[in-house]
């Protein structure tokens, strides 16, 4: 008979502080917010998502809404996780 304990031992749990992760994760945000990139980035969907939708096939149409919400979606994650990774910068700060 073959032992598959061998083969499937269970991994040691590693002890994460979950504090230190979202830090962590802030500051990924920030650092990303403080590029030049960023600010372009954000431009860039904006004008992405306003553009005008396409008229015509039914299909078409559906598409370039999903995709003018998806940008706009996309956008607004962005900048509020940079806003809630500031505020959590700033309460570490205090």
């Amino acid at each position: 008979m073959v032992d598959f304990g061998r083969f499937f031992r269970p991994r040691p749990v590693e002890s994460i502080d979950p504090d230190a992760e979202l830090l962590n994760s802030a500051n990924e945000l920030l650092d990303f917010s403080a590029t030049p990139y960023y600010a372009k980035f954000i431009e860039w969907l904006e004008r992405e998502a306003n553009r005008p939708m396409k008229v015509g096939d039914h299909m078409v149409m559906i598409q370039s809404a999903v995709r003018a919400n998806t940008l706009k979606e996309i956008r607004d994650t962005l900048v509020r996780r940079v806003s809630n990774a500031r505020s959590a910068a700033t309460m570490t700060e205090d």
